[in-house]
């Protein structure tokens, strides 16, 4: 017999809520203490510090101060979690990758210029060089494709002009007609300072460190007083001067490039790579862009879990910890690059638990149905995806995959600012609660006087008016966390995850659209990846969910390859 509600009326303690605790080095032991004791008294029992640009971050000074408060936590009963850079979003591996040594390590991004010219042209040129901004640009190929007249769709009509690169110069001869001459430059010109998510060398960089750091100094700790690692919104993080996210499509975008993803494409495309490559930006005829975009994707995405995520997974579990964390979901960056990382489920393939991330207004108790202002995603709020979908996306993982044991964790609260209060605390909670989250980050502690960026501050040294009744929401929320953990989920229908649709820029309803009619009419779902359509049994059956239903939402391209590959 299940004893759970027997525990939660018996005021049995739980622990389901690990709130940040922000570290900056300069902080005294008795503020740190002050924090802590704070923590404990509100009823919760773990903690996830952040050293957030944190001054002497992975120096003797920062690990003494972490044994410090391993000391304090063991002491008191608490487990602790630990973000696992200097600054979110994880990557920067301390700022190393700005350090001469690392420099080659840094990430690699391909971007398309082009001319168009008027034929015929017999033995015609044009310059090369100049599109290589950057001593480390390299140009890739030369592609001339031929426009469709009064259209913005070029056709399958190419010429790989690469061989006829001489000095500085392509020379060409173009039949009748216009003619865009695309180059194709590897470029690490505006590349920000992170991990190459699709190098496992570079990942090796990151875990060299600030893994094998901490393990070396904290070793005492690990699986016992601390539980694991956050990995708090890694991204491709190209484009970035130009967009927050990035759809494929985009003309003058560089994307994600790497040794794997030209290997990858010319085992698809064969010595016709290049003239394909150009459907990345521009649109061509026949589905042939959709399709290019889509295997690129399917590729980068790939590559970003085996060389990024499982990496750092197996590192942990290798040392007797966990790894959890999310990515940026906001708006869809979770099918798209830039801050994204393309493909929710195989960001955090090998995480111990599914997470999502509700800060920054995206949630608005009493405006769904609206659109309405949010600082993350771009500056507004799709309240379809917000409401319906995001939460869900993350207790479906936790649903299919053995490896999460059930657990969906949200970071919450951060960044609403002190006007958030108890009320909409306790309602931000039973949206994700009754969605079936049942692990929380809450934002938040800080010994300082104030954080800018950070509000709601739950302690604010005493001074938060409502401190003595915030216990009071958390006991709730661990009772309910409690009560919601070990069981299975019973689901009206899984919804096909149609990331490949985003990916395709093409024509597509979003699931989110399906996601609303079903749960309007009370109807539950799961949200599903084609990786894991193929692993449900005859009878319906997925890890102990049963699927009597499949819900693809339209979409006008799906590759024929990839149909039967699930087959």
């Amino acid at each position: 017999m299940d004893n759970r509600l027997f525990d939660n009326l018996s005021g049995i303690q739980h622990d389901y809520l690990a709130p940040f605790f922000r570290l900056h080095g300069n902080e005294t032991h008795e503020q740190l203490i002050n924090e802590l004791n704070a923590i404990y008294d509100s009823g919760m029992r773990s903690v996830c510090f952040e050293p957030w640009c944190c001054e002497n971050y992975c120096e003797q000074p920062y690990f003494d101060e972490m044994r410090f408060l391993f000391k304090e936590c063991r002491k008191r009963g608490i487990r602790a979690w630990l973000q696992d850079d200097v600054a979110p979003p994880s990557g920067y591996a301390n700022y190393k990758f700005k350090e001469e040594a690392y420099l080659d390590q840094r990430p690699w991004e391909i971007r398309e210029e082009h001319v168009d010219v008027c034929g015929p042209v017999k033995g015609g040129c044009v310059m090369t060089d100049g599109w290589l901004q950057k001593k480390e640009d390299c140009l890739l190929a030369v592609v001339a494709s031929k426009h469709i007249q009064d259209s913005t769709v070029l056709s399958n009509e190419t010429i790989n002009l690469t061989a006829n690169v001489h000095d500085g110069l392509v020379y060409f001869d173009l039949g009748e007609g216009v003619w865009r001459i695309s180059f194709l430059v590897k470029t690490r010109e505006n590349v920000l300072p992170f991990c190459d998510k699709l190098r496992a060398s570079s990942t090796d960089v990151y875990i060299k460190e600030v893994y094998e750091k901490h393990y070396e100094n904290l070793k005492a700790y690990f699986g016992n007083i601390f539980m694991g690692f956050f990995n708090d919104e890694p991204g491709f993080h190209n484009n970035h001067v130009k967009r927050y996210t990035t759809d494929t499509g985009e003309v003058f975008a560089q994307y994600p490039w790497g040794d794997c993803v030209e290997k990858g494409l010319s085992e698809v495309y064969g010595k016709h790579m290049w003239e394909k490559l150009v459907g990345l930006w521009h649109t061509v005829e026949n589905g042939s862009s959709q399709a290019l975009r889509i295997h690129y994707m399917d590729l980068i995405t790939k590559a970003l879990y085996e060389n990024y995520s499982a990496p750092l997974a197996k590192w942990c579990h290798d040392h007797g910890i966990f790894f959890i964390g999310h990515v940026l979901e906001d708006n869809h960056a979770h099918t798209q690059t830039g801050y994204g990382l393309g493909h929710y489920f195989r960001a955090i393939g090998d995480m111990d638990m599914s997470g999502i991330d509700t800060v920054l207004h995206q949630i608005f108790p009493g405006c769904a149905g609206y659109t309405t202002r949010s600082e993350g995603g771009g500056g507004y709020g799709n309240h379809v995806f917000y409401d319906y979908f995001l939460a869900k996306l993350g207790t479906s993982y936790a649903h299919i995959d053995p490896r999460k044991h059930g657990q969906t964790m949200c970071e919450g609260f951060g960044a609403y600012g002190h006007a958030q209060g108890l009320r909409m605390t306790k309602a931000l909670a039973d949206h994700a609660m009754v969605r079936g989250v049942n692990y929380f980050v809450p934002g938040s502690y800080t010994p300082q006087e104030t954080e800018a960026d950070f509000p709601p501050l739950f302690h604010c040294h005493g001074e938060n008016p409502q401190l003595p009744f915030a216990k009071y929401v958390m006991q709730y929320m661990n009772r309910v966390c409690y009560l919601h953990t070990g069981g299975i989920h019973v689901s009206s229908c899984a919804i096909f995850y149609n990331a490949h649709a985003a990916w395709g820029n093409s024509d597509f309803l979003p699931s989110e659209e399906v996601a609303k009619k079903l749960y309007d009419n009370r109807y539950d779902y799961d949200i599903l990846p084609i990786e894991y359509i193929s692993k449900i049994d005859k009878q319906g059956y997925l890890n102990g969910e049963k699927y009597p239903l499949i819900l693809v939402p339209y979409m006008d391209y799906l590759p024929d390859d990839m149909v039967q590959k699930q087959r």
